[in-house]
């Protein structure tokens, strides 16, 4: 007999764990780069919102400061109404009346110039002026109709302070006469209010004309320059005339945003430097890179640890597995031995019946020979029938000897059955000229109710009912009695339990002996495989074993019981019938 092909085997646990690994590194670093996609994002949304506010802030500021020229100016303007050009020149009231507006709080000097271009009046610098001497103004722009705000320098030309100059046109009879009406703050307070406005040193603020000229800025050094065409055109198209929204755009260097100054041909801008804004953001990343690496040792450490505790129970599933190869291949061993001792036991038992056999055999052939020689051919023919029936009881002895020798597994698929009340006989009739004359046999089978077959292999049938007459036997060494009960037996819904019975019918066989009995510690261990009370005497533990595995496999059971030490014992196999 072949060993049984061994179990599968589980596959290695680094095959099986790779996309963990995998999951391990990757995840992390696909959620690092979505964190930093997203972070990213928000960070250049925040500094646009940021940028929108400051301008809008920026553009309230230089409204109301030029709203308290305008307001100046329109003071001015109602001063002098209906004066013609000379009375204006001469009037020591007006004079009075300017240096009493230029001694506001936010005004540094308020001055006139007449149709013709020359100054008339400038509260800080006698008039006329000379070209280049102080007080000379850089950009006259004369306005026609509306105001204007121009870049003047104010002290000498090598120490000049900035200053910023809005002008009108006067208005006689509601039109321009050609007539200018200006008015100066110093660029320096916008720059302070600019200096404190910024968050980062590196951010531009800019004050801008329609031409692109800077008005004020931030950092200082930059009034009076021409800001490049692009950004002073994007400025000056921030929306319109009337538009109050705010423009973003960007270049490499700086992120900007502009909007008009409502009411005026002004532009305010503020401009972050895209390295602050990538350094804000790597701030939030560098931690985001942090806490990424720390749940990626985390995973790492995770999968580690279930893939080692996988490993070592995949060694211990294979050990298992090599332990049952080991205990069934043993177990075969087991069987075939036992098949083979049970085997001698047998020849051992019918070896005088087969000698009887035969001499019934030769005796009547001897006999059948002298009958025909004296022509007695009807004596011949009972001598030969004798002979047949001896032959026949032969044939019977061998086929139970080669049914016990046979090891050959039912079919596939196909579950053996036998037939019931012949095979109880055979088993019987074996056991009794197995045991000897010293220990009787006694065969009790129910007159009705027996199915006729049963589930199981006649052959274990056979080897399974020796071996418990044998066990009996051992229990009886001074001799006794093996009485073997057979009944029908059937198991409702309600009755299963521990015995594991299935509902439906089954056949009770139970195999009693008048020996030394158990123990209750004894009985708690009996069925045990390889536990045994004959173990200097060649007992293998192994019978009441392959006895309750034949009756599990018949879709049975088997149960043992003894009353006690001295009291006999009784093991019982329920065997289930055979689906007809």
């Amino acid at each position: 007999m072949s060993p049984p092909p061994p179990p599968d085997r589980p596959t290695h646990a680094a095959t099986r764990f790779w996309p963990l690994w995998c999951g391990a590194i990757l995840i992390p670093v696909m959620l690092l780069a979505l964190s930093g996609f997203v972070s990213w994002t928000a960070t250049k949304d925040m500094e646009r919102a940021r940028i929108v506010q400051t301008v809008q802030m920026l553009r309230e500021n230089a409204a109301r400061t030029f709203a308290t020229q305008q307001a100046v100016l329109t003071a001015v303007q109602q001063r002098i109404a209906g004066m013609d050009w000379p009375d204006i020149a001469r009037s020591r009231a007006v004079a009075a009346f300017l240096h009493g507006m230029a001694d506001g709080i936010s005004t540094q000097a308020v001055g006139i110039v007449g149709p013709d271009g020359i100054p008339l009046y400038d509260t800080q610098h006698a008039v006329p002026p000379v070209a280049g001497a102080p007080g000379a103004t850089e950009e006259p722009g004369v306005p026609a109709t509306g105001p204007t705000a121009a870049i003047q320098r104010i002290g000498a030309a090598t120490d000049a302070a900035a200053a910023v100059r809005l002008s009108l046109p006067r208005l006689a009879a509601g039109q321009p006469d050609g007539g200018v009406l200006w008015a100066t703050l110093t660029a320096a307070s916008f720059e302070t209010f600019y200096r404190d406005v910024v968050e980062n040193p590196d951010d531009e603020i800019t004050l801008t004309r329609t031409d692109g000229r800077a008005v004020a800025a931030y950092p200082r050094g930059s009034a009076g320059q021409v800001v490049p065409r692009n950004a002073a055109d994007a400025r000056h198209d921030a929306g319109g005339e009337a538009s109050a929204s705010v423009r973003l755009w960007s270049d490499p260097r700086f992120l900007h945003g502009a909007a008009r100054v409502e009411g005026l041909p002004l532009s305010i801008g503020y401009a972050v430097r895209w390295d602050n804004v990538r350094s804000e953001w790597r701030e939030g990343f560098e931690m985001m890179v942090l806490i990424t690496v720390a749940a990626m040792a985390l995973l790492l450490l995770l999968t580690w640890r279930v893939s080692t505790h996988a490993r070592r129970e995949e060694m211990a599933l294979l050990q298992a597995a090599e332990q049952a190869d080991r205990r069934a291949e043993m177990a075969a061993a087991f069987r075939r031995g036992q098949r083979l001792e049970t085997l001698g036991r047998v020849v051992a038992g019918v070896a005088h019946d087969f000698r009887n056999a035969v001499q019934a055999q030769i005796g009547g052939a001897e006999l059948a020979q002298q009958a025909i020689d004296r022509g007695e051919l009807s004596r011949a023919r009972v001598v030969l029938k004798m002979i047949a029936e001896s032959a026949q009881r032969a044939e019977r002895l061998t086929q139970r000897m080669l049914r016990m020798a046979q090891d050959a597994p039912p079919p596939a698929g196909e579950t053996p059955t036998l037939a019931l009340r012949p095979a109880m006989e055979a088993a019987t009739d074996l056991m009794r000229r197995t045991l000897g004359s010293a220990h009787a046999v006694r065969l009790e089978m129910a007159p009705t109710g027996l199915p006729a077959l049963v589930q199981g292999d006649d052959a274990e049938f056979q080897a399974t009912l020796l071996n418990l007459g044998l066990n009996a036997t051992q229990a009886m060494p001074e001799g006794g009695t093996v009485t073997i009960t057979v009944a029908p037996d059937q198991v409702q819904a309600a009755d299963t339990g521990s015995d594991g019975l299935q509902p439906g019918r089954y056949v009770r066989i139970a195999v009693t002996d008048t020996g030394i009995g158990m123990d209750r510690a004894t009985l708690a261990r009996v069925g045990e495989a390889f536990f045994t009370t004959r173990a200097g005497t060649g007992g293998t533990g192994l019978g009441l074993a392959m006895a309750r595995a034949f009756a599990e496999d018949s879709g049975g059971t088997l149960q043992i019981w003894s009353d006690g030490p001295g009291r006999g014992c009784t093991v019982t196999l329920w065997l289930a019938a055979a689906r007809t």
